[in-house]
């Protein structure tokens, strides 16, 4: 996992959402065949082209209330953690597929 950058929640037209980035563009673009097209464990992710940042984004809340810090940070929690575990097998899968 060392060539991913860190996957972090941005607040990107109204909605916060959680990108995984690469080190660098190089990286990215190799990996965004990858990841895109794949299943997540039931989240919708994609790739906005005009976002050269992310190889993947997701989308975490639509309409945050911040109002109500506690359920937002929640929210993120869950969805960091879901989104987290399924980069991650995706990557072991890939990872194990490309040594046979």
């Amino acid at each position: 996992m060392e060539q991913y950058g860190l996957t972090r929640i941005e607040i990107h037209k109204g909605c916060f959402e959680i990108w995984l980035s690469a080190r660098n563009r190089e990286i990215s673009k190799q990996y965004h065949e990858v990841f895109c097209g794949n299943s997540f464990d039931g989240l919708t992710v994609f790739h906005d082209k005009k976002n050269q940042d992310a190889i993947i984004e997701c989308i975490l809340i639509t309409a945050p209330d911040f109002e109500n810090q506690n359920v937002l940070i929640e929210i993120f929690e869950q969805g960091a953690k879901k989104f987290l575990t399924a980069v991650s097998t995706l990557i072991t899968i890939q990872s194990n597929y490309n040594t046979i």
